[in-house]
């Protein structure tokens, strides 16, 4: 195409002159048409070069000889350059010399798509994909070689490549990472404090600070419960968001302290209350309380500051005339002390002995309430002031057991449990095979045979009615199937009033008697 143009003007330019010298005229330009450069042989490395010409007059147009029109140019491949300065009027033509340019024949340039421009700044943690487009073996800035890398760290990014002499460098892309390495947040004081109290938290190195909290603005807050804490800084500019370290805050809460056991005590015929001790560092004290005779009502009757103590004994206590109830509570080091305490109770069990018609001795026990699971109960005897072993064991369902043969003289009976746990205390470790509640009794000839009472109806919807029982207003105990006490008191007129309660199960323990299941319709 280039060629054909070329040779077509030099056939116009050729017939002009000849049609003026036919008619005796001379075709005259001085456009004083010539190169801005003096170089007539130009070898570059580039891809392109620019090349412009200078004139004086008024021609019509600067043609080129590979029919480029204008006076200034990019030139992209090698070759035989010459512009023509055209006087349309006269159609005479000044010209230039010719000029050779030698320019790489390598392609060779860089994207970073989807970005349509050569500065981009991102977020940190985001990168950025560069891609290459060239017909020669070549390299990035950074060693690689392939056409396509990615970028996540700040700088500027090219790829080169070598012709002969010639190092080829394509654009450059400017990566700007953006960064807050310096927010920092940190607390003014211990991260570990009481409950009611609270620690200062200060932010640095940002600028319109997002608390986790919701507070907005400011640097610094007072944080008052257990978590975790951080600020956020958004860059409006960029759009990126960052995040401060975190914090870790941790309240001290009032604990539930549950016992472990309540046991009558050999050594001081008392009920010995047994705990594991809690965190010392935080216990400030232990308070002991005992049911009153008003249900549900407890008395405190205890404040043990010793924190490693997991022992007390109730000497205001008579375990063989009636059970008992307990709770231990936590005073931390705040002041502050749980309500939960007063639902893990436990109750201690009650063992009354009388002798039967034909020698043996009947035992009748109460449930012990606050231990679960219980399997089994365990009858324990001791002749003539002896040591203690076990003559037998029953299931849990079963309250009462008669010593068929039991050995002449003076016999005492306790009744233990073995529960599926292990507690520790002070005095060590309580597991299977160690009784938790022992109640001694002495049998006698002159106690009377055990009446079995009757009670009626159950389910029952308002009242139950009770028959045979010993005294006129024995003690009773109710508690939930789950095992928390939820009334008790005397029973009386031999009537117990369940109007209150909602319909369900509950377990009744009636003073000398066995634990029975009842119904409330």
């Amino acid at each position: 195409m280039n060629l054909f143009r070329k040779y077509l003007l030099f056939v116009i330019i050729i017939t002009l002159t000849c049609s003026v010298k036919s008619q005796t005229f001379r075709c005259y330009t001085n456009f004083n048409l010539k190169y801005t450069t003096s170089n007539l042989n130009i070898d570059t490395c580039t891809a392109k070069i620019s090349v412009s010409v200078s004139y004086s007059g008024n021609p019509s147009y600067i043609q080129w000889s590979d029919g480029y029109i204008g006076s200034k140019r990019d030139i992209d491949y090698s070759g035989k350059f010459q512009a023509f300065a055209i006087d349309s009027s006269t159609l005479c033509a000044d010209s230039t010399p010719i000029m050779k340019v030698k320019v790489s024949g390598n392609y060779l340039s860089i994207s970073a798509f989807p970005y349509n421009t050569n500065k981009i700044s991102l977020c940190k943690g985001q990168d950025l994909n560069l891609y290459a487009y060239s017909n020669v073996p070549f390299k990035w800035i950074t060693g690689d070689t392939s056409f396509n890398i990615n970028v996540k760290k700040s700088g500027k990014f090219y790829a080169q490549t070598t012709s002969g002499k010639c190092q080829i460098t394509s654009d450059t892309v400017y990566l700007t990472i953006v960064s807050m390495d310096n927010l920092k947040l940190k607390a003014l004081g211990d991260t570990a404090f009481c409950l009611g109290d609270s620690v200062k938290l200060e932010a640095s190195g940002g600028y319109s600070y997002q608390w986790i909290t919701g507070t907005i603005g400011k640097n610094s807050i007072y944080a008052k419960t257990s978590g975790e804490y951080y600020v956020a800084v958004t860059d409006t500019l960029n759009g990126c968001s960052f995040r401060s370290n975190s914090i870790y805050i941790k309240t001290t809460n009032p604990v539930v302290q549950p016992l472990c056991v309540v046991v009558a005590d050999s050594a001081t015929g008392k009920n010995k209350i047994k705990w594991t001790p809690a965190n010392p560092g935080a216990t400030a004290a232990y308070y002991v309380y005992r049911e009153t005779s008003t249900f549900g009502t407890f008395t405190k009757i205890a404040t043990l500051t010793n924190p490693f103590q997991s022992e007390y004994i109730d000497s205001a206590s008579i375990p063989k005339q009636r059970p008992y109830t307990y709770y231990v509570s936590i005073l931390d080091t705040c002041g502050n002390e749980t309500e939960e305490n007063r639902w893990y109770t436990h109750t201690t069990m009650h063992l009354t002995a009388s002798l039967g018609v034909n020698g043996e001795n009947n035992l009748n026990w109460s449930d012990y309430v606050g231990v679960y699971p219980i399997n089994t109960y365990v009858i324990y005897r001791s002749n003539q002031n002896g040591l203690f072993t076990e003559i037998g064991s029953v299931a849990t369902t079963t309250r009462s057991f008669s010593d068929l043969n039991p050995p002449s003289g003076n016999n005492r009976y306790a009744i233990g449990f073995k529960p599926d746990l292990t507690c520790h205390s002070g005095s060590g470790s309580f597991s299977q095979g160690i009784s938790n509640m022992v109640s001694f009794g002495t049998v006698s000839a002159e106690m009377p045979k055990t009446v079995k009472p009757q009670f009626f109806p159950n389910p029952a919807t308002d009242v139950i009615q009770f028959k045979n029982l010993m005294c006129s207003n024995p003690a009773f105990r109710l508690f939930q199937i789950e095992g928390k006490l939820i009334m008790s008191g005397n029973i009386s007129n031999q009537q117990l009033d369940i109007k209150r309660l909602a319909p369900g199960q509950y377990i009744l323990s009636i003073e000398n008697y066995s634990t029975v299941i009842i119904g409330k319709q």
